[in-house]
């Protein structure tokens, strides 16, 4: 900037500088002035902006931030200017005014009003010292009470407008003493009669209520209402109910107006809870039923219409709630002091009232909404209760469908909310005295009954969906109460006069019905829930069909067709949580489907079977069943390629083939029906072992376990074969005979497939019937037999060893490892 220009900016910067100074010389000076010589502040020293001759360099040790290039270039100043740290300003200390502050509340809260609490106690004690030593008469201590509670209010009147409502403080002393004293006159001295007591309260009732009014005083709406009800109760003690409702009324109806001219929410409310409370002795007692009914309805509708009068909308509440859950409690008490000798159709008079009350808040919404929803509650919930059993269930079913039905017209959570609860109002019915008291229905009004709750449930849970409950839990709520209701229909319906089915086939077939329709559920949606559900309810299934068939035989037809219908139920369970399921646990559902079905395909072979027509014996039945599981699993596994059927096929296997080795002796069988299963293990074995091989790409212990299988299946075979009647070898040599035969197979398919496994094998088999021949069958052999033995073992492995020779050099390479089709040396 140049010279000439600087030179303007600072004669306005010096201007400024003796203005700020000048003003706070001026600032000081009055505070010194008003906190006295002794606490006068002294002012700081004039600060001087650095001017742009005489610049100001910062310590060298300071690392503030430099002013900025604008202000250097406005100041004229090149090197960076440093200020003073500036001083922290300490708390200021408590002044004089917020100690007088505190000394004010512990003088108004601990002294005038704890003065005021001794006040009234020390008139009741000096009022029964007096008494009790006899040194007034009652006559002039009644006068002096009330000399005293009156100069209390005197003295409340004369300072009516002091601050802190001192005035109402000495009105509300002397207006609790008056209480007192008419109540000490008449119960102890005995000086006047309960009317002229209830008149007295009702008195002193009104003058509270007037004071409350003039002065908008919540204290003494509160006495005169605590005052009021006393009186109207007084009359009880006489058993005159008509005049206690009457004198309630009296004190109810002011203390509503006062509570709205003032707009107090929180003392409608309370209002209520008095009023409630000071009607119980009237509703206890054996009078006209509809005078007590009457009052409780109509108390509970002026303070509801109140407490709607004076609400504001509320994080509190914000639906004006109150108004509807006083409704809700006067229909609820009703029935309870009134239900079973008048029946619950009065409710209606609430409902009714009640609606009337709502639509005449036409401009607010949420209160007309709240009066109309406890109206349809209250109808809906407790008309029905008086009726009798049957009538009070169906009827409750019926209002829960109408109610669903409305609520999509008219939309709304609450409504449909109302529905769902007439549907548990009518399952209490249903099932409270038939838990209890073992009550039983007719056939047509239990079924009845039923399909109602079942359509209800089925309405309420729609009604839900549209007012914005998710589709897949309505569908679960659904179906949890559906499930029972329709279960407990088929136990009904199944075992009428004219079906005599038994109860646990009657469980088992709507059961199954339901099952199969959960799980189509979650097949078409794949919603977990229903799925999850579904095999819950195969499981109930699957237990529910053992405990039928263990308590005695059914028949073939029936049990077939429930074999079925679980095997289909099965499958659709595992179609439905294919999807579901991840990659790891896949193989795990399969493997569950895959025993469920197993096990039912074992039991339908049995009872086929063992049909009549057929009549075969256990082991035959199952040994088939089995195999048919094998063959069907191979299948599957080939087509689909799934690892899970392997371990049921294998168990299987396992089960028909130690089954086919003591068939017979189990029970009797023909040769030729034995020779056949031990035949078809045999070859069921291999195609479990080669599906198995392709599946898995294991060979060596696949190969051991088919050898040792087939071998054990096949000794039982050559037994069977060489001991029977055409040739008629003794059991030692014909087992042995078999395995030699079993040995020259192994090596022959060993060559053949370039099996080294096999080879092996067979030299362990040839091995195993060596020893078997000299230590076992030579002993006790006749001389011929034990040569023919000898012979055929020798021949065989001459024979075998022979063609190792004539083929080594065109057989040596395949031996290697390396030479095999998957490098160890097994198919």
């Amino acid at each position: 900037m140049p010279e000439q220009e600087i030179g303007p900016v600072l004669t306005r910067l010096e201007i400024v500088e003796r203005s700020l100074q000048n003003l706070t010389q001026r600032v000081y000076a009055l505070e010194s002035s008003a906190h006295g010589a002794a606490t006068a502040v002294v002012a700081p020293p004039p600060v001087r902006i650095p001017m742009p001759a005489q610049p100001v360099t910062p310590p060298a040790s300071d690392t503030r931030p430099e002013v900025t290039s604008m202000a250097r270039e406005t100041l004229g100043v090149h090197k960076p200017v440093w200020y003073p740290p500036a001083t922290q300003v300490a708390p200021a200390p408590m002044t004089a005014k917020d100690v007088d502050d505190l000394e004010y509340k512990i003088g108004l809260t601990g002294l005038l009003r704890g003065g005021a609490a001794v006040i009234v106690i020390a008139i009741v004690y000096l009022v029964a010292l007096a008494v009790s030593r006899g040194y007034i008469t009652p006559q002039v201590q009644f006068a002096g009470e009330i000399a005293l509670c009156m100069a209390f209010i005197g003295i409340g009147f004369v300072k009516r407008d002091e601050r802190e409502e001192f005035g109402q403080l000495m009105t509300g002393i002397g207006s609790c003493g008056l209480y007192l004293s008419f109540a000490g006159a008449h119960l102890y001295k005995h000086l006047y009669s309960g009317e002229m007591l209830v008149g007295l309260f009702v008195a002193l009732s009104f003058a509270n209520f007037a004071f409350a009014l003039w002065r908008s005083s919540r204290s003494f709406l509160i006495i005169g209402m605590i005052g009021g009800l006393t009186a109207a109760m007084l009359p009880m003690h006489r058993y005159k109910p008509m005049l206690d409702v009457e004198l309630h009324f009296l004190i109810l109806v002011p203390a509503a107006l006062i509570v709205v001219k003032n707009r107090w929410k929180e003392m409608a409310v309370a209002l209520w809870a008095a009023s409630t409370a000071a009607l119980i002795p009237a509703l206890t007692y054996d009078a006209v039923w509809m005078v007590r009914i009457g009052a409780l309805y109509g108390s509970s509708l002026i303070c509801a219409a109140t407490y709607a009068l004076v609400w504001k909308e509320t994080e509190f509440d914000a639906v004006c709630a109150f108004s509807g859950l006083m409704v809700v409690a006067a229909g609820i008490g009703a029935l309870t002091f009134d239900s079973v000798s008048h029946g619950s159709l009065h409710v209606l008079v609430l409902a009714g009232v009640s609606a009337g009350i709502g639509l005449g808040f036409r401009h607010n919404l949420k209160v007309r909404n709240a009066f109309l929803l406890s109206s349809l509650l209250v109808a809906a919930s407790m008309a029905p209760v008086g009726f009798h059993r049957v009538e009070s269930a169906i009827a409750f079913g019926l209002l829960s469908i109408a109610i669903a039905l409305a609520s999509l017209r008219f939309g709304g959570k609450a409504v449909a909310a109302v529905s769902a609860v007439e549907l548990a109002l009518g399952l209490c019915a249903y099932t409270a005295p038939w838990v209890t008291t073992n009550a039983h229905f007719s056939l047509a009004s239990e079924s009845g009954m039923l399909a109602t709750f079942m359509a209800a449930a089925i309405a309420c849970t729609y009604a839900s969906h549209r007012a914005g409950a998710l589709s897949e839990g309505s569908m679960f709520a659904a179906l949890i109460l559906v499930s029972p209701m329709f279960s407990r229909l088929g136990l009904v319906l199944l075992t009428a006069p004219g079906v005599h089915w038994r109860d646990s086939m009657a469980i088992l077939a709507p059961f199954v019905i339901l099952t199969f329709g959960i799980l189509a559920i979650g097949r078409s949606s794949q919603w977990r829930s229903s799925i999850v559900l579904g095999w819950v309810g195969l499981f109930i299934c699957v237990c529910q069909y053992f405990q039928m068939i263990g308590e005695e035989p059914i028949s073939n037809m029936f049990d077939s067709l429930f074999l079925a219908t679980l095997i289909g139920a099965t499958v659709l369970a595992g179609n439905a949580a294919r999807k579901w399921a991840g990659k790891d646990s896949f193989d795990t559902l399969v493997g569950t489907c895959s025993a469920l079905v197993a096990i039912f395909a074992v039991r339908l072979s049995i009872v086929w079977l063992r049909s009549p027509g057929i009549g075969w014996t256990y082991p035959m039945a199952i040994v088939t069943g089995l195999l048919f599981v094998v063959l069907v699993g191979v299948a599957i596994t080939k087509w689909s390629g799934w690892r899970g059927v392997l371990p049921i096929v294998w168990c299987a296997m396992l089960g028909s083939g130690m089954i086919s080795t003591v068939i017979r002796d189990l029970a009797p069988l023909s040769y030729a029906m034995e020779t056949i299963f031990l035949i078809a293990n045999i070859v069921a074995l291999l195609a479990v072992a080669k599906t198995t091989s392709d599946i898995t790409k294991e060979r060596t212990l696949l190969t051991a376990v088919s050898v040792v299988g087939i071998w054990f299946l096949f000794s039982k075979l050559g037994y069977r074969v060489l001991t029977g009647v055409a040739i008629g070898m003794k059991d030692a040599p014909a087992l042995s005979l078999s395995w030699t035969i079993y040995a020259i197979a192994l090596v022959t398919l060993g060559f053949a497939f370039s099996a080294r496994y096999l080879r092996f094998w067979s030299f362990g088999v040839f091995g195993t019937t060596l020893a078997k021949v000299f230590l076992v069958d030579l002993s006790g052999l006749d001389p011929g037999i034990r040569v023919l033995t000898l012979m055929v073992l020798g021949l065989g492995m001459v024979g075998t060893g022979y063609w190792y020779i004539s083929h080594r050099p065109t057989t040596e390479l395949p031996f290697s490892d390396d030479h095999m089709p998957n490098g160890t040396g097994s198919p």
